[in-house]
């Protein structure tokens, strides 16, 4: 899971998976924007779960929930420390401005 590709965007945008859905946005949660956009901010999983008043594992949670919808690594992980990957670069500037 490298980059985020324009396929990846349209598997994103659309569930065709699911035939009651199909055609409709499939949009990720408030709460997982919110994860993902402290922990690229902070670069830390610990320091955004305290800002956001969450557990660690509950943002790591999110933010692992967010990964498998888009289909894309949004952060380099090396053992406590993180890193945004490309993806992860391209999908912060989106979130911040909306």
């Amino acid at each position: 899971r490298a980059t985020w590709t324009s396929e990846k965007r349209l598997r994103f945008m659309k569930d065709e998976n699911n035939s009651s859905t199909a055609g409709a946005v499939n949009v990720p949660s408030l709460p997982s924007l919110q994860a993902f956009e402290c922990a690229a901010r902070t670069l830390s999983f610990a320091r955004a779960a305290e800002e956001l008043g969450r557990t660690p594992s509950a943002l790591s949670h999110a933010i692992k929930d967010l990964e498998a919808r888009l289909g894309a690594s949004l952060f380099l992980r090396s053992g406590r420390s993180i890193q945004l990957s490309g993806a992860g670069k391209e999908f912060l500037g989106p979130v911040q401005h909306a």
